[in-house]
């Protein structure tokens, strides 16, 4: 039992006499035994199950306390009423509500978002309305996640906080949700590859703000009665298109630092709660093409703030080889002389002279190409791509749908790597990194004509970690290894006998890294690997100086196992001491057997 020396198990009465007589064990001492050897033992814990379906509150009377006990892959299905918790979700599974309007999580009050995706892949959350009052407590927070659909859900937060924030993550899709009383209604910071499709995003100070992060797309929302209707900062290889953003008092679309984007099809309406009211604000943002918006009623149309480049080098039309189209602007007084729908006088417009209203000393500028009504389209296409991120070399599927107008269609793709394609459905490979903006331009057999864009992200960059002792001396005989890593990035080790170690071809984002070698206590650090870019990281190992956890760990259970031995050997000495005293006393008699 336990590989314990004979003599503590004599002394446990766990032995047979030489006649087979059995010593009766003390059950107190073997509990206690017992219960220590419990305490020694390794914690196993299982984990297992398909995915099922878990009722709140029936089967567990908290929301949080369902997603503790759910398997991957499971869905939570919650029943009407209020729920005042903060629920943090760090595993695949689906969250429904039973009715946006009747399912409310209310955290204020708590200290935290209302709802959390923390490190996770494959998550819903829909069918909820959202509450958390808090200061800087965000009603929905995405974080190092990807593959996460946001849908259906009414949304409040507070005038300093979020609706729905999106930090560091890829592949999220917030759609179809009601988002109002919030600092930003919806926040994209960092990662790539995220849709914003289909909200309404009201009474906010920001319907919408992009920031430092690229390749996402933004279609089909209502940003209304906001400071700003959409916010782009520091962001590029954006698609805004058919956005209705209107009654915003600073401005309809404000974009900062942000080259590279295609802005299109938006109606940006009545944007003039001020005479200093902009449709469309652009400041150190060049290189972008924005065409078919219909710029209406906005107390500025157009205004470049910073310097000319903001107004010469953004293309302000569709770049067709044949009568290439730009913007409506409501204020737009030249005319057509050849009937093309595209005006021939007064340009470029609003600024043909420069100057105000698009800057204060700017040159000529903006659309010389504007259009004579407003833009609307009989056709609807949509550009699908599998996959649409990846590592190099990546091959890519695309698919092209219409809805609408008359066939047959002709098909036209940029696949945004230089390569053009006339087919429906063609493929294409990508060898470089990058951001590729993809288009689609579908005409009809009546000369209708629409596009739509996506967006595909090679994303890669590379990681190098230098491993110092004391003295800042290079180790070898390291080993590397991330601890936590971007969603859909595979765990980094490496191990090394040179100080350093690189890693390739990985997913933008934030690593834990950690070092250990053998003599020295581990260590770890964290680093943000960037887009086509070389990040490096130290990490310093100091000596040990201690008995590690797992020294202390055998030490205790030696120490353990040699009490065990001590009192097993003492109550067998006072066993057989008792025993002699017994025989010494006993007394003499023909008829007295002794007692052997």
């Amino acid at each position: 039992m336990w590989g314990l020396p004979r003599v503590a198990l004599e002394g446990l009465g766990m032995t047979t006499s030489k006649k087979g007589e059995r010593h009766p064990i003390s059950l107190s001492l073997f509990l206690v035994l017992l219960s220590m050897s419990v305490l020694l033992a390794p914690t196993v814990h299982e984990v297992g199950g398909n995915p099922g379906l878990i009722h709140v509150p029936s089967d567990y009377g908290t929301i949080q306390m369902a997603v503790d006990a759910a398997h991957s892959g499971d869905t939570i299905l919650v029943a009407n009423g209020i729920y005042n918790e903060s629920v943090v979700i760090d595993k695949s599974l689906n969250l429904t509500g039973t009715s946006s309007y009747g399912t409310i999580i209310n955290a204020t009050r708590l200290g935290r978002a209302a709802v959390t995706v923390v490190n996770s892949t494959d998550v819903s959350v829909q069918g909820f309305t959202i509450v958390d009052n808090d200061y800087f407590n965000d009603s929905l927070w995405v974080t190092g996640s990807s593959r996460v659909t946001v849908a259906g859900n009414r949304m409040t937060a507070s005038i300093y906080s979020n609706g729905t924030y999106i930090y560091s993550s890829s592949d999220v899709t917030v759609a179809g949700n009601t988002i109002t009383g919030n600092l930003y209604g919806i926040a994209v910071q960092g990662g790539f590859d995220n849709v914003v499709e289909g909200n309404n995003s009201t009474g906010n100070t920001a319907g919408l703000i992009v920031s430092a992060s690229q390749g996402n797309k933004i279609t089909d929302n209502v940003l209304k009665r906001d400071a700003f209707g959409i916010r782009m900062s520091a962001s590029t290889g954006n698609i805004l298109a058919r956005n209705t953003i209107a009654n915003n008092s600073f401005s309809g679309i404000d974009m900062e630092n942000s080259p590279g984007n295609r802005v299109l099809e938006n109606d940006v309406d009545f944007n003039n709660a001020a005479s200093t009211t902009y449709g469309i604000y652009l400041a150190g943002s060049i290189n972008n093409r924005i065409y078919y918006n219909n710029f209406r009623n906005n107390s500025i149309q157009v205004y470049a703030v910073y310097t000319p480049a903001d107004i010469l080098q953004n293309l302000w039309n569709d770049s067709a080889l044949v009568n290439p189209k730009g913007n409506f602007w409501s204020d737009y007084t030249g005319t057509d002389g050849d009937g093309d729908g595209v005006g021939d006088t007064n340009l470029p417009y609003p600024c043909p002279m420069g100057g105000r209203p698009c800057s204060f000393q700017g040159p000529p500028g903006v659309d010389y190409r504007p259009l004579m009504t407003a833009y609307q389209s009989t056709l609807r296409v949509t550009a699908l791509a599998s996959p649409d991120v990846g590592l190099p070399p990546l091959q890519v599927s695309f698919t092209g749908l219409v809805i609408g107008g008359v066939g047959p269609y002709s098909y036209n793709w940029d696949l945004g790597d230089g390569t053009r394609s006339l087919q429906q459905n063609p493929t294409n490979t990508y060898s470089v990194l990058g951001s590729f903006t993809v288009t689609l331009v579908v005409n009809d057999s009546l000369g209708a004509v629409e596009s739509d864009l996506i967006t595909i992200s090679i994303v890669a960059g590379t990681l190098i970690v230098h491993v110092h002792g004391p003295g800042q001396q290079q180790l070898s005989q390291a080993n590397v290894a991330s601890v936590a890593q971007p969603a859909g990035q595979i765990p980094l080790n490496q191990t090394i006998d040179t100080g350093v170690a690189t890693f390739d071809l990985l997913r933008p984002g934030t690593y834990t890294i950690r070092a250990s070698s053998t003599g020295y206590s581990s260590n770890t650090t964290t680093v943000t690997v960037s887009l086509n870019k070389t990040s490096v990281a130290e990490i310093t190992l100091k000596r040990v100086s201690s008995p590690s956890v797992t020294g202390l760990y055998y030490l205790a259970a030696g120490g353990v196992a040699a009490g065990i031995v001590a009192v097993g050997a003492f109550l067998f000495y006072r066993r057989r001491s008792k025993n002699a005293r017994s025989l010494a006393t006993a007394p003499t008699s023909k008829n007295t057997r002794a007692v052997r």
